[in-house]
């Protein structure tokens, strides 16, 4: 069963040369055009039900959601405006909002990615890096916090307007 939420939308559009079933952040309109790094990622659908273990994300988002976390967007992530700190030198970890107890054991598909710190221990945002086994979508259709992430939905949205206008 597909969870919907306010921002994000699952659809049957022609991506990578066919028809495939995405999951992308909800346009403004129907009218509106998806562009590529709007695109979350691609499943199977099977008797209307969305096969979670067929899940491939986007790289496109991928990259997207980097340069977002890097503060390289109009929009960027609130915890770079908060007084988040480490140890300086340490690594300021990004878990994901669905893992049960962030102060425990954490799966290594909630860990977002993470930050290098100064000598303040402030995260440096050029530093992100995106962890590869980072899950957007569980096997259950378990989703990333991520993905109801208003800033992050704000992001995609004044890019795709900045590349509509050709000002990107």
């Amino acid at each position: 069963m597909f969870q919907s939420n306010d921002i994000i939308e699952l659809a049957l559009l022609n991506f990578e040369a066919k028809h495939q079933h995405v999951l992308s952040f909800r346009r403004l309109s129907p009218e509106d055009g998806l562009v590529p790094h709007s695109i979350i990622g691609m499943v199977q659908i099977h008797n209307t039900s969305p096969q979670w273990e067929t899940w491939r994300p986007n790289t496109l988002f991928i990259d997207f959601f980097c340069r977002y976390m890097q503060a390289k967007l109009q929009v960027t992530p609130a915890l770079l405006e908060e007084d988040a700190r480490v140890a300086p030198g340490e690594f300021f970890y990004i878990i994901d909002g669905r893992t049960a107890n962030p102060n425990g054991f954490v799966p290594s598909h909630d860990i977002v990615g993470a930050y290098c710190t100064d000598a303040k221990g402030r995260p440096v945002a050029e530093s992100f890096q995106y962890n590869p086994n980072h899950r957007l979508v569980l096997e259950d259709g378990a989703f990333s916090s991520l993905l109801s992430d208003e800033r992050l939905y704000q992001a995609v949205l004044s890019e795709n307007y900045a590349g509509l206008s050709g000002s990107a």
